[in-house]
């Protein structure tokens, strides 16, 4: 019995975690880079939007050879195709 309240109390401070974790991600991702200087890359972040995670493909998908996402100011979804259309400045 105990074993399972164990493992009940480690579940959820992972999920409390994450929950956290992913607040820099929703408020610094739309419109800056802030988001990546702390930690959050913003393709996770956008694919964690309610809106962006039904397609999986949002306008911060887009990377650059660095492999960092550039923001746009958006959430808006677009097909992968489109990201060619999108600039993703180099980060340092």
């Amino acid at each position: 019995m105990k074993f399972a309240v164990v493992i009940f109390l480690v579940i959820n401070v992972t999920l409390i975690h994450e929950l956290f974790a992913a607040a820099p991600c929703f408020l610094n991702c739309p419109g800056n880079e802030v988001a990546l200087s702390s930690g959050y890359d913003c393709q996770t972040c956008c694919l964690q939007t309610v809106k962006c995670a039904e397609i999986k493909e949002c306008r911060c998908y887009c990377d650059n050879n660095a492999g960092y996402a550039r923001v746009d100011g958006s959430r808006e979804c677009i097909p992968r195709s489109e990201c060619s259309k999108i600039s993703c400045p180099s980060h340092p």
